[in-house]
């Protein structure tokens, strides 16, 4: 059995998983609920597997594993995560994880990735395997800035002074967004960009 780090802000999901893992025969090495914290001692730890979330107060979606420590060379990388857009999943399979779990799923298919992990096979619930083969809308960069303030629930005033451009352009925008994200209002646009991970 694999030697495994889990990093998980909140305390009771910790202590789910190290029981669960723990009734199954594997050994937990050492748990964080700050991924600072796991940096800093990253050095220290002998763990194969990290069973890891990717939302945390200062880390939002993949931006844990691009942080310079490459979590993701040091472990084999388990994703356990509510978040299964497809831009999120893609972005997380091309930093190199090796699974992909939804926080909605049972019990039986985090052990099940833990066990192809194991194997040294790659390990995806439907719903990311589904978001990796999926396509979100292609948005120009400006674009990208409008929607990112949008759902952020800025009005479009709002994000035309923080862009420094017009109130008409941003109007254009986001008439352009609602179109490509097939959405009819701007709450049905914030809910399709969240599900995309944007």
């Amino acid at each position: 059995m694999s030697l495994i780090t889990l990093l998980e802000d909140h305390s009771i999901v910790r202590d789910g998983l190290r029981y669960l893992l723990e009734q199954e025969g594997h050994r937990i090495e050492a748990e964080f609920g700050d991924p600072d914290d796991l940096f800093r001692r990253i050095g220290e730890l002998r763990s194969d597997i990290l069973i890891t979330d990717l939302d945390f107060a200062n880390y939002k979606f993949t931006a844990i594993l691009e942080h310079p420590a490459r979590i993701t060379e040091r472990f084999r990388t388990i994703v356990l995560s509510m978040h299964t857009g497809p831009n999120v999943v893609r972005q997380a399979i091309r930093q190199g994880i090796a699974a992909y779990v939804s926080k909605g799923r049972g019990a039986q298919e985090l052990l099940s990735a833990v066990q192809a992990v194991e194997r040294g096979q790659p390990y995806f619930c439907d719903e990311a395997r589904k978001a990796a083969d999926s396509h979100s809308p292609h948005i120009t960069p400006r674009e990208r800035e409008v929607l990112e303030l949008l759902v952020a629930g800025l009005s479009p005033k709002d994000v035309a002074k923080k862009l420094g451009i017009s109130d008409k352009t941003v109007y254009v925008h986001r008439i352009k967004l609602l179109q490509k994200f097939k959405a009819r209002s701007v709450f049905e646009l914030q809910s399709r960009a969240r599900e995309l991970g944007i």
